[in-house]
């Protein structure tokens, strides 16, 4: 048997609107056989499943819930194929997917949570800053059928996020402010709520208060990161701050093992490079380009799955397969990429320059993991 039995047998008989009394003497068992058949305490003789199928007009499969099993097992590998393509950068692809298993399973909210990202994002309209003007109708749609109906926290603060983001499109700043004050504080998340639920030091404890340290890093740094980039400063004082960003990241990975970090250790060291150049000093700024894209090496070469070693973070799984990425194209081509723009027109001839571009050439090329 499997565990579908016991929540169907208790679906088709309130559709039926049979007693389990009336259930159990057409069966030939006691009530309390139905009564613990619907509890999942116990499970129908094997020989019982046809009249049982019989009397609810239904299919052996489906009284056994091996449709919904194989169903399951295809949503996951939806997930799964989605998240892969979305490591690869292959949104395009990714996006097709997402539609084709919303049009298969329109009322799984782990498929509709895919689904309102990828309209959200579509990437067929990656030249228009505002992709998700294209699907504006059907996302207002979903979002409140969402909202009514899903019982999924995370589904539902997707369609909470992206329907604050439809109330600034269309000029409504209240509403997109009353519907963004619907989030928890950020002391009110799940991983913050799961930590206090076991005693300091515990084996529970450890791997939560690990797993909210690499978090609040990332929100940290991205948010001095930020800071430096938008704000209004002179080249040293916007270096400094950039650099308050690198020492974050490597106070929690004091043993070298940025994993994703390798991405932001990699931008910052040429962002500080591009303010190096802003200053003419020109032998600064190349190391740094070189140490950045040393970084972006690393971030492509890290292996499908890593474990951190850093005191801070000991223990935590980098899975690559669930990041997402903009492009095909591995980081030190994007990277090399971004080279090319006129900003390095008054350094591209430097002798510097041209050894760094040469340095990292041989490693561009798309992403390792396929």
């Amino acid at each position: 048997m499997n565990i579908y039995i016991a929540e169907n047998i208790r679906r088709l008989r309130l559709e039926k609107s049979v007693t389990q009394e009336r259930l159990a003497e057409h069966v030939g068992v006691t009530t309390s056989a139905v009564s613990k058949w619907e509890r999942g305490e116990a499970y129908p003789d094997i020989t019982l499943v046809l009249p049982l199928a019989e009397y609810f007009g239904v299919s052996a499969d489906t009284l056994l819930g091996v449709d919904k099993a194989r169903d399951e097992a295809r949503i996951a590998e939806y997930i799964k194929e989605c998240s892969r393509l979305g490591a690869l950068g292959r949104y395009k692809e990714q996006f097709e997917l997402s539609v084709n298993a919303y049009r298969e399973f329109p009322n799984d909210w782990q498929v509709v949570y895919r689904y309102l990202g990828a309209l959200n994002y579509d990437p067929n309209y990656e030249e228009n800053p505002l992709r998700n003007e294209a699907h504006k109708d059907e996302l207002y749609r979903l979002c409140a059928r969402v909202l009514d109906e899903c019982p999924l926290d995370d589904t539902r603060y997707r369609a909470l996020s992206i329907l604050s983001g439809l109330y600034m499109l269309d000029g409504e700043h209240d509403k997109a402010v009353v519907t963004a004050m619907r989030f928890p504080r950020y002391y009110e998340t799940q991983e913050e709520e799961m930590e206090v639920l076991y005693e300091s030091g515990s084996a529970e404890w450890w791997p939560l208060v690990r797993t909210n340290v690499r978090n609040h890093a990332e929100m940290l740094m991205v948010k001095i990161r930020d800071s430096a980039l938008y704000g209004e400063l002179e080249p040293r004082e916007r270096i400094r701050i950039l650099q308050k960003a690198l020492d974050l990241l490597a106070l929690v990975y004091d043993e070298g093992d940025y994993g994703f970090s390798f991405y932001h250790m990699c931008e910052l060291h040429i962002w500080i490079a591009n303010d190096y150049i802003r200053l003419k000093e020109y032998d600064t700024a190349f190391a740094l380009l070189d140490k950045g894209l040393a970084y972006g090496r690393q971030y492509d070469e890290l292996p499908l799955e890593s474990t951190h070693t850093s005191y801070l973070v000991r223990g935590m799984v980098q899975d690559m397969t669930l990041t997402t990425s903009s492009t095909t194209m591995n980081e030190v081509t994007r990277e090399l990429g971004y080279l090319r723009h006129e900003f390095y027109d008054d350094v591209r001839e430097l002798d510097g320059f041209r050894a760094v571009i040469a340095k990292y050439e041989p490693f561009a090329g798309e992403k390792a993991h396929k």
